[in-house]
Formats: C-alpha cells, structure tokens, sequence
C-alpha cells in the first residue's frame, strides 16, 4: 500500500484543490494540507508558478475571490469614513500597512450596509468568514511570502469541556490539529467566557468506534490510532484562563482556536512522547515524497 499513498500525496499536491486538504486513506478524521509544512509549501509553490497546468490552480483560487471586489463596505474611525470593498478590508486585516486606518485597528468600525451604518467593530469579526481567509493565506504563500507553519496534520476528534468541578455542565468542542508542540482545540468563541475564572478544565472524548483499518500500513496515517494516542486531558485554571483571556482580548470570530502546548497538559492517558515520535514519522514520510 506505500505506493498508494505516495501517489495519493504526489497526486494532490500537484493536482489538489488548494483550498482543501486531503482526506488521507479515505478517513474523514484525519487529513493533511500542502500549506502545513515548509517543504510542501515550495513543492506546490513550485508546481503553480512552474507551468500552465499548475498556474491553472492559482488562477482558478483567485478568481474565486473577485466578487468580493464587488461588495461594498465602509470603515469609519477617528480619522474619518471610508468607502472600499470587501476583498480590501481582508487585505488590510492580513497587513495593516495597506490601509491607514487600520492603524487604530481596536477602534475601527465597519458597516456592511451603507455609509450611515449600523456599524459594529471590525474586530467583532461580523464580517469574517474563515474559509475565504484561508484562501487569501493560500493565495500569499504562493505568489509572496508569509511566516511558514510547523508540520501539522489534522484531526477531527469531538471533544466535551467541562470544569472538573462541575462535570454535567459540558460544551462542544473538537481537537482540530495535532502538531510538534501541542495541540489546537476548536470551539465557539461564545463558549470562552464561561472559562475566564481560574478553575481546572477537563477536555473528554466523545464516544467514537473504534474500527480496523487494515488497508493503513503506515500507522502514523491510522486515525484509529492518533484515537488512541490523544487519551482525555485536564489543565489547570490558571493555565487555561489565560489563554481564553488572550484569545477574547484580540478579536471576536465566531471561532476560537486555541493552542494547548504539551507543557500543560495532564493526563495519564496523553501519550505525549509516542504523540512526537508519530507525527515526525509522519513529517518524513511526506517530507520525503515532496522532496
């Protein structure tokens, strides 16, 4: 099965849709996205800036967003109003440079009506859509230059988040990513402020089957098992309140993405060295094919 997977890979960074990351051997919880890694990062930088076929794919992501160059919006703050589009305010939102305004971030409004409003904060992220971020990110680390990511890979594994205190009283959540230093939880923004007192968290997974997988040879690819490595966790309160407090004090999406370092993470059913050790073979193993 090595062969499949490599051309899985091979086949998806030169021909994958950009903007969505590959399901790896057809298991819904686990995938991997070219912009997670520097090496892969060049490879599909490589392959659209290289030929016509791969231009195609940058052409094609970028002709996506045009329309927003067609929705109007106005920004108003000390220095006055504003009439610009929407494709301009998430330029300005991924460098402040190109916008004056933008230098009073904290205070700027936006309306997405007309010139007399209703406005509400630019950073209350009304306007925000995650997906169509994404592709702008895509976008500059192909045709410029942004700050490269870790290797990570991605995981859809439900969680519940309760304080240890009180058990019955439980929010959705999910483990998002899994990476070389922690990992990335996902939950509603609204939920944060239920956790900005210091008291213990306990994150649980919800019930999931276990079944075998027997066509996965490389086990670092085995969502079954990254099932069993990331076991439920606690962290203290004053650990985790001061990363919800963080992540309130900079902006309002409707979704947060918080980064738990290993460091704080208790639990006996955690395997962290085991947790390293597959995600560097994993990193090889797709380090090697990009190479």
């Amino acid at each position: 099965m090595k062969r499949s997977f490599e051309g899985q890979f091979l086949n998806y960074f030169e021909n994958g849709d950009l903007s969505t990351p590959l399901v790896i051997g057809n298991q819904e919880g686990l995938s991997f996205h070219w912009s997670s890694n520097i090496r892969t990062i060049e490879l599909v930088k490589k392959n659209c800036l290289g030929n016509r076929k791969g231009s195609q794919r940058i052409t094609n992501l970028e002709r996506g967003l045009d329309y927003l160059k067609d929705v109007p919006v106005w920004l108003a703050s000390g220095l006055g109003k504003k009439r610009t589009n929407l494709y301009h305010v998430y330029e300005c939102y991924m460098d402040p440079r190109l916008n004056s305004m933008w230098q009073d971030f904290k205070n700027v409004s936006i309306s997405l009506s007309n010139d007399l409003g209703p406005y509400s904060l630019v950073r209350s992220m009304k306007w925000f859509d995650e997906k169509i971020y994404a592709q702008f990110i895509y976008i500059k680390l192909i045709r410029s230059w942004m700050p490269k990511r870790h290797f990570r890979m991605g995981l859809e594994i439900p969680l519940e988040l309760s304080k240890t205190k009180c058990p019955l009283n439980k929010f959705s959540t999910k483990l998002h990513q899994v990476t070389e230093e922690g990992i990335i939880i996902q939950m509603k923004c609204n939920h944060l402020h239920h956790f900005k007192i210091e008291e213990e968290v306990m994150f649980s997974k919800k019930g999931l089957s276990i079944e075998k997988n027997s066509f996965i040879s490389q086990e670092f690819f085995s969502f079954n098992k990254w099932l069993e490595l990331l076991g439920d966790f606690t962290i203290s309160g004053d650990e985790f309140s001061k990363i919800v407090n963080t992540t309130l004090k900079t902006e309002e999406r409707q979704q947060a993405y918080l980064f738990l370092p290993y460091t704080i993470i208790k639990s006996k059913s955690f395997e962290r060295e085991e947790i390293k050790s597959s995600l560097d073979a994993a990193k090889k193993y797709i380090c090697k094919i990009a190479a």
